[in-house]
């Protein structure tokens, strides 16, 4: 009878541990640096946004003369131009000291 002989791929010579080890460390790299760039790309979209909503805000408040209101989850505030409102306070003590002189 002849023995059987198994082959083993560890001690073959096509195979070679430090191959192996390098497609591993490869990948490894480019998985690590592909979640890093989704990070900071993230957090860029996300900066990007705050400062649009931001900016319209603003924009809202500063052209119109009357409360606008900012929803954030359940919680409501109304935001108004402080400036707006002691420009037109003048005008507005004026109107009542005329009416409370009628």
């Amino acid at each position: 009878m002849c023995p059987m002989k198994v082959h083993n791929p560890l001690h073959s010579k096509s195979f070679s541990i430090g191959a192996f080890l390098g497609v591993v460390w490869i990948v490894f790299a480019s998985v690590i640096t592909l979640l890093a760039g989704f990070d900071v790309l993230k957090n860029a979209a996300y900066q990007k946004g705050v400062a649009n909503a931001l900016t319209q805000v603003v924009t809202r408040v500063s052209a119109e003369c009357k409360p606008v209101t900012v929803t954030a989850g359940q919680r409501q505030i109304d935001i108004v131009n402080v400036a707006c409102l002691q420009r037109n306070a003048p005008a507005e003590e004026a109107e009542a000291e005329e009416s409370a002189e009628e």
